[in-house]
């Protein structure tokens, strides 16, 4: 970890009923400022940079739910007992 590093984290299953599923971060660099919204859909990510304007991050390939699901499923075909 970097010196001086602050990191916050929060999760929670309590929402209303019907609120639905959101995903939210942001970080914050020296000079830039990544901020990430699923329910902005495909504008989700958004790099803010000193002394420019905002612009959209288009990413290439499936998002990490995907990553998770293929090792999941990959671990089952094989019978491991346990993700590895």
């Amino acid at each position: 970890m970097i010196p001086d590093t602050v990191v916050h984290a929060e999760g929670t299953w309590i929402m209303s009923s019907g609120h639905g599923f959101n995903m939210a971060y942001t970080i914050n660099f020296e000079k830039a400022t990544l901020d990430y919204d699923l329910a902005r859909g495909p504008e989700s990510l958004r790099l803010y940079e000193e002394g420019q304007a905002p612009r959209v991050v288009a990413l290439d390939g499936p998002d990490g739910y995907v990553g998770e699901l293929r090792h999941m499923v990959d671990s089952v075909l094989k019978d491991c007992p346990r993700a590895r």
